[in-house]
């Protein structure tokens, strides 16, 4: 199988469900990720205020918010 040495995911539609909560397979695939090495990193157009209980409670290594700006 392939490592990845970096995943960034997308929080709104992508990781988090429509209750605004990371699933427990979600959470299981970022323990494994990391257990694995992968370094996994946050991207999100909300305020670093609104992100943190996220980045603590998946233990995220790096957070990208872009607070809704676009990115090159």
């Amino acid at each position: 199988m392939m490592q990845y040495k970096l995943v960034v995911l997308d929080m709104d539609g992508t990781l988090l469900n429509n209750e605004h909560h990371v699933s427990n397979a979600n959470k299981k695939v970022i323990h494994r990720l990391k257990i694995e090495g992968t370094s996994v990193v946050l991207a999100s157009g909300r305020p670093y205020e609104s992100i943190y209980p996220y980045v603590k409670d998946l233990d995220i290594d790096l957070i990208y918010p872009s607070l809704q700006q676009m990115v090159p």
